[in-house]
């Protein structure tokens, strides 16, 4: 029996071949929320959408995708257009941001501390 005969790679390359459709899915998805976040962004930009929480709504979606480099980059766009209109607001967002995704001196990403 050659490797590809072995039920076993059979089995493996199935796993692998599911994991490859999740994560084409995902990356879809990313892009879906691109393009939504996208225009609800430019409506702030433009002005249409200007209640504090309604923005704070956007943010907060935003925050979640604070690990893509394109929705990261949307998240700050938008911080940098209300920061003077609503700065209280920004600068929670900014220090969750923060908690979330930035590394501690350590190269941790989590800032609480475990006892044992």
């Amino acid at each position: 029996m050659t490797e590809e005969e072995r039920p076993e790679a059979k089995e493996q390359e199935a796993c692998f071949a599911a994991i490859r459709e999740i994560v084409q899915e995902i990356s879809r998805l990313m892009d879906a929320a691109y393009q939504q976040y996208s225009r609800l962004v430019e409506q702030v930009l433009n002005g249409r959408i200007t209640e504090e929480r309604e923005i704070e709504r956007i943010m907060d979606g935003l925050v979640d995708f604070g690990d893509n480099p394109r929705l990261l980059e949307l998240y700050k766009t938008l911080c940098r257009h209300v920061y003077y209109k609503y700065p209280a607001l920004v600068g929670e967002h900014t220090a969750l941001f923060r908690l979330q995704f930035e590394e501690t001196e350590d190269g941790d990403t989590d800032t609480e501390e475990v006892e044992t």
